[in-house]
């Protein structure tokens, strides 16, 4: 089950390019509570068979401007905390940067469910492919350089006069 903080979905897809009754869609689903948690694809609500992003009930949220029959990476970033969802539809995934991402084809403000299954929903033609749910950490801190133990005069002092003696005895400076 996803339920918390930050979670991607990302996929390639390429449907028809017709649109109407519910499809085509890859709908994530959550089985505890048998219902849609949110969907990805069209329904023909949004004047044009494009790809758009759809809240529990399936009504429309953000349209973007990609055709459904154009072969796209789907990626949503489904941020639990903020409670919103984020959509691209990119021609590649070419400089994309998950903890930095460009702005969205869409935003869905306060839908972020729970989900523990993706279903495909569509009719021919459709292909998908490479579908990956998935979290991204941040890279870790660079390391802090340690500091030098620096020593107590008293211990300087008798450091110093320890190399002192060791320097006179190599020289001969001692004679029993």
């Amino acid at each position: 089950m996803q339920s918390s903080g930050v979670v991607f979905v990302q996929f390639l897809a390429q449907f028809g390019t017709q649109s109407g009754l519910g499809t085509p869609q890859i709908r994530l689903f959550n089985s505890v509570t048998g219902s849609n948690a949110a969907a990805v694809g069209n329904n023909g609500r949004c004047g044009s068979p494009v790809f758009a992003l759809f809240g529990p009930d399936l009504v429309t949220g953000p349209c973007s401007a990609v055709a459904l029959s154009s072969l796209s990476v789907i990626v949503l970033r489904i941020d639990y905390t903020a409670t919103s969802t984020s959509m691209w539809v990119l021609p590649n995934l070419s400089g994309f940067d998950y903890l930095n991402p460009p702005a969205p084809s869409g935003v869905y403000a306060g839908l972020a469910v729970p989900f523990d299954t993706v279903q495909v929903v569509t009719r021919a033609p459709a292909q998908l492919d490479e579908l990956r749910v998935f979290t991204v950490a941040p890279a870790p801190a660079p390391a802090q350089p340690t500091p030098v133990p620096l020593m107590s005069w008293p211990a300087l002092g008798l450091l110093s006069g320890l190399v002192g003696l060791l320097g006179r005895r190599r020289l001969g400076g001692f004679r029993a």
